[in-house]
């Protein structure tokens, strides 16, 4: 019998979890897990200590490392990234002058543009640029990196593998927007693709190499593949070349493992999964038993890519939500259920009771806010921890000077503000905790659920401190307040429930105060209510996250769905990686074309050059050719390796129209599509 042992990581916004999944003939099981705080400032630390904290015995019969991050969507949120010029090929200035903003693209200034045009047949209709060499040598003296991005190059690529040649000549690195999206027509969104894989680069690079010098330092010799935003995997390899493919790689491996541990689509068909995590939450829909994909790219912030993913909604809802006041707050914080007009924030900060556990004069310190008799401002009680000593010269003497006093440990606002001698009400910090060097610390979800027992894991009594601080302004004592707390995150998770399946399946209605009133009033509105809005659904919800049991009961039972939390729910993410599989799925197009005089054929492009066919079966059977030589290429490219299986699927892109005679049928084209993936032994 065949036994084979892979190794799942999951670098999440709060925990890294690390496990060990056992494949056999027979079964497949996880046979050990650990679990470690996510190091934020080195990611690799906290891989390590989950990692070490599995069984040796265990980790030396690892044949496969498997890897989900959150780095890449992380950078791009953040605005990290190595430094990139772009190419743009037979481009409208105009165009890109008009809409570069909403792909995130830089100003016309810093654009590299140059001559020649592909036309939709694929046929050179403009000459390629005769003074490209002497403009993209220009371009690189600036930056080394560049990405590329020609017009209609989906349809022939020869101008954009022109600039990569001359690039490479002229010693540069460079991304062509047709390897990294071949079937996107837009070019603008093309060349974000583009351009955000080549800032990605030295990201993930960086990454993936220190992630392989931590496992060998293990003993963990094994290779090491990164799960794809379409739940598939990559070799270590690959995920250098295509870092933009590991968007939402974290969110992609939880719904995976979710599925996988309750069994897949022939136990439950239609579903909602939902990963409930330290700092988002991240629901996904399942139909027939398989993931809902999305309909267009992977958009983040003002990124508008060409990457498939499974479809994700993420909203900042968590363990380690931020628990503040606000006396501005309006209906959706202050309501008969929520007496006071507490908040919670997307943001995410560090419990109370964690913060406490690695440093327990943090008790004392609370202690000290909860007795004082000052009642203003609700933040008081919050602490700030030193991550790391800044090297920025840009920051303030004032901003040194708060790093300074942290040196000495965490320390509470009112604490920071009379030690440097300035007003508290005055004191900034968000340019300190927006760079990462210092971190806030305050009342969240799980000091909610020390409180009432729920969880227990780390400094129970630091949470009581900070509920009783909230009791002066919510006059809640601390079980009610945890109460109150938990039932407003269920709340929020409820309504993203109810967002994400009326966008699916009624087409919107799901913003606007009027939606917000009804929202509420269905939560709040009980059977003795004379009238009240419900909404309802038949999808099973399966529940993943540590703080998930805690959260959607309530939400599931407003719902009339039934929850699901399997076994080893906590570390779903790390099981997704374990199980994931290369898959990889090419398309070659097949569309009609006409000359002058009306005499017709079929082109096939998209493959590894066009061709011209006057028949339509033989231009399918070159196209399938085409897309099976590139998905067989590509599948080995991304790590797969033994036999492979292709399969494919025609979609033909016909309409109808109306003459004297009647309705005919009018060829529009159509798109094959290679699947390949690892052949059943």
């Amino acid at each position: 019998m065949q036994t084979t042992y892979v190794l799942g990581i999951d670098t999440g916004g709060t925990y890294t979890d690390a496990m060990i999944y056992k494949f056999t003939d027979d079964d497949n099981d996880v046979i050990a897990a650990a679990k470690s705080l996510t190091t934020k400032n080195n990611l690799c630390d906290g891989i390590t200590a989950a990692v070490k904290a599995l069984d040796n015995a265990l980790l030396q019969r690892v044949s496969r490392v498997a890897l989900s991050t959150t780095l890449a969507t992380n950078a791009c949120v953040e605005g990290r990234g190595g430094r990139c010029g772009l190419i743009l090929i037979g481009g409208d200035k105009n165009v890109w002058t008009a809409r570069r903003t909403e792909f995130s693209l830089p100003p016309t200034a810093e654009i590299c543009f140059l001559d020649g045009r592909i036309n939709l047949d694929g046929n050179v209709a403009e000459e390629f640029d005769p003074d490209a060499r002497e403009k993209i040598s220009s371009l690189l003296s600036a930056t080394p990196c560049v990405a590329i991005s020609g017009m209609l190059s989906v349809r022939n690529p020869a101008h954009e593998y022109a600039v990569r040649d001359l690039v490479t000549e002229l010693g540069g690195v460079s991304v062509c927007s047709r390897d990294v999206a071949p079937e996107e027509l837009n070019y603008l969104r093309r060349a974000s693709t583009a351009l955000l894989n080549a800032r990605l680069l030295p990201v993930i690079g960086e990454f993936l190499t220190a992630v392989k010098q931590s496992l060998w330092g293990l003993g963990v010799n094994a290779p090491i593949c990164v799960v794809r935003s379409d739940g598939s995997l990559m070799s270590e390899e690959f995920a250098m070349l295509r870092p933009v493919e590991t968007l939402l790689s974290g969110p992609t491996a939880s719904v995976v493992g979710a599925m996988n541990l309750v069994g897949g689509g022939g136990v439950i068909d239609n579903a909602v999964i939902a990963d409930i995590g330290g700092t988002t939450t991240d629901l996904a829909l399942a139909e027939g038993g398989i993931p809902v994909k999305t309909g267009a790219g992977i958009e983040i912030g003002n990124w508008k890519t060409s990457v498939s993913s499974t479809y994700i909604d993420t909203f900042g809802l968590g363990g380690d939500s931020r628990v503040i006041i606000d006396r501005d707050a309006r209906l959706t914080n202050c309501t008969d259920k929520f007496p006071a007009p507490f908040v919670l924030k997307e943001e995410r900060v560090v419990p109370l009771c964690v913060l406490a556990a690695r440093h327990p004069n943090v008790v004392e310190a609370l202690r000290g806010l909860a007795e004082y008799k000052y009642q203003g401002l609700s933040r008081r009680y919050e602490l700030l921890e030193l991550v790391k000593y800044p090297s920025d010269v840009e920051l303030s003497d004032r901003e040194l000077e708060i790093c300074g006093l942290l040196q000495g440990g965490p320390l509470t606002l009112p604490d920071i503000a009379e030690r440097a001698g300035i007003e508290l009400l005055s004191m900034d910090t968000n340019r300190l905790e927006t760079r990462g060097y210092v971190i806030r610390s305050g009342f969240t979800p799980t000091d909610a659920m020390h409180i009432l027992g729920l969880f227990r894991e780390f400094n129970v009594e630091a949470s009581f401190l900070g509920a009783r601080y909230f009791e002066r302004h919510t006059g809640l004592d601390p079980e009610a307040f945890a109460r109150a707390v938990i039932d407003m995150a269920s709340f929020k998770f409820y309504s993203g429930i109810v967002k994400l399946c009326a966008r699916r399946y009624i087409g919107g209605f799901c913003t606007g105060a009027a939606f917000d009133v009804l929202l509420h009033t269905a939560w709040e509105s009980d059977e003795a209510c004379v009238f009240r809005p419900a909404f309802f659904s038949s999808a099973v919800l399966v529940g993943v996250g540590a703080p998930t049991a805690v959260i959607a009961g309530k939400a599931a039972e407003k719902l009339g769905m039934r929850l699901v939390i399997p076994p080893l729910a906590g570390i779903a993410n790390a099981v997704g990686t374990a199980v994931c599989t290369v898959r990889c799925e090419v398309g070659v197009f097949i569309r009609p074309s006409f000359d002058n005089t009306g005499v017709g054929g079929y082109i096939v492009m998209g493959g590894s050059e066009n061709a011209m066919f006057d028949d339509y079966d033989a231009a399918l059977a070159c196209a399938k050719y085409q897309a099976e030589s590139l998905a067989r290429a590509s599948a080995l490219q991304r790590g797969l390796t033994g036999k492979i299986t292709v399969t494919f699927n025609e979609e033909k892109h016909d309409s109808t129209a109306a003459t004297e005679s009647g309705q005919i049928t009018v060829e529009l084209g159509a798109r094959i599509t290679a699947i390949a993936r690892a052949a059943e032994v």
